[in-house]
């Protein structure tokens, strides 16, 4: 949604992928997964806008809040230049979206970037939201979008969950802003 929304106010985004997608409980060979999904979310972005696209590559199921992958993000983006920066939560079940948040809490800290940060959710409901963002007219953009990732849905309807959920939110994504 927030992405759709974005495009649709003229505000386009940049998108960081760390990993390479590579690990997953799919029937599909790591080999096959990194260039897999980079051009499922290419497809996806038919439907959210144009926005640009950063990969790092980084191994699937290995970051870290590291110095190294610190230098390689800052290398590749610049954080002072974002007025937002969306992140998933610190206490996300998925090793690597922690890892995104402390990575991007210490890049805020360590730039001295004016930027907010927000968490968002991903597949657990946040414990501590206290911002949202009326999707109603992105909706069907944000669920056709993510039916472009079908490596990931395997074993799970995300779409179906996510839809669900958005619905008996009234259409609201909610965030928790918690840097700034």
């Amino acid at each position: 949604g927030l992405l759709h929304y974005c495009s649709e106010h003229d505000s386009p985004c940049d998108i960081l992928f760390l990993t390479d997608g590579a690990e997953n409980a799919s029937p599909y060979s790591s080999d096959v997964l990194p260039d897999l999904r980079k051009r499922e979310s290419l497809i996806a972005q038919s439907y959210l806008g144009q926005h640009n696209h950063f990969y790092l590559n980084f191994a699937d199921g290995f970051l870290s809040e590291s110095k190294a992958l610190r230098k390689a993000i800052m290398e590749l983006v610049d954080f002072k230049k974002y007025g937002h920066i969306f992140v998933p939560p610190p206490y996300d079940k998925h090793g690597d979206h922690r890892a995104a948040f402390q990575l991007a809490v210490s890049i805020v800290k360590i730039t001295h970037s004016k930027s907010v940060l927000f968490t968002y959710e991903s597949m657990f409901p946040l414990n501590d939201a206290n911002t949202y963002l009326n999707i109603y007219h992105s909706a069907g953009y944000k669920f056709n979008a993510m039916k472009c990732f079908t490596s990931q849905m395997y074993d799970f309807d995300y779409v179906q969950a996510v839809r669900k959920i958005t619905q008996q939110r009234d259409y609201r994504e909610l965030y928790t802003r918690i840097y700034e």
